[in-house]
């Protein structure tokens, strides 16, 4: 299974210190990089990545780039819709032919893992079936579902499920105008797909292992209790992932923790 990071210029330091944690801890060959910038950008993009990624997995792994343009047109990525939109879309752009992994720059590894631990889970209820009632009333029915799984990267996103949703929504393009068009109220990418894949039964890479819901340590906001998260890190050889938001690893109280993060782990 193959992995793919979006990755963009405002998390740059972030992204350099998750490509440390994979050369160290991911147990893979080959990293591919969708740059989710527009054409402008590109350039100074690839300038930080000659500077600071690439000595990091030089002569160790195979780095593909993909940018955002190859599936979205210029038009549809810059300047009206954020990044975090498009980041969505892209997830769900059928990446690769097989089940792949998507990750976030939040994303730090602390301890050895392999890709056969990326699995789907930590199933919870939502409440706001109404953001996907269009989808499902082209469906012919609403989803069978009454709970999905947690929308959090690392996430395995079946090419096969997205290929569905194009088709029902008449093709890609638009898929893209039906995602785009909700922007004040936008799906998250991972319960569209997780209730499409038990919509149409291809429901894949799903764990129930009580465990797994404690592979992940989450940091997303300022005001949590970093020194807490890192005790508990440390003390819980189960967690492999630290999950640190970019508002929080941006944050002037996070400073001395990211030291913390680079000499207790990356190092």
């Amino acid at each position: 299974m193959k992995i793919f990071i979006l990755a963009c210029l405002r998390d740059f330091e972030l992204f350099e210190l998750q490509c440390r944690s994979i050369k160290k801890y991911l147990i893979t060959d080959e990293v591919n990089i969708v740059i989710n910038e527009p054409d402008k950008c590109l350039k100074d993009f690839y300038r930080l990545y000659k500077q600071k990624i690439k000595p990091i997995f030089q002569g160790t792994h195979t780095v593909n780039f993909i940018e955002k343009t190859k599936y979205l047109p210029e038009n549809k990525v810059s300047p009206g819709y954020k990044g975090w939109v498009t980041q969505q879309i892209l997830k769900m752009s059928c990446l690769d032919t097989e089940p792949y992994a998507v990750l976030d720059t939040k994303n730090i590894f602390i301890r050895p893992t392999s890709m056969s631990e990326f699995v789907n889970a930590n199933r919870y209820k939502i409440e706001y079936m109404q953001n996907y009632k269009e989808f499902a009333q082209i469906c012919n029915e609403y989803f069978p579902a009454s709970h999905c799984r947690g929308a959090n990267t690392p996430y395995v996103i079946n090419p096969e499920v997205c290929k569905k949703i194009y088709d029902t929504l008449g093709g890609y393009d638009k898929f893209v105008n039906w995602f785009l068009s909700h922007t004040d109220n936008t799906p998250s990418e991972f319960v569209l797909h997780d209730m499409a894949s038990q919509y149409f039964k291809l429901d894949l890479n799903y764990d129930t292992h009580p465990l797994k819901s404690e592979w992940i340590c989450f940091v997303f906001d300022p005001l949590d209790d970093f020194q807490e998260r890192f005790d508990y890190i440390t003390t819980k050889n189960m967690v492999k992932i630290l999950s640190v938001h970019p508002r929080v690893f941006n944050h002037p109280s996070f400073e001395n923790y990211k030291s913390i993060l680079i000499n207790n782990f990356l190092i």
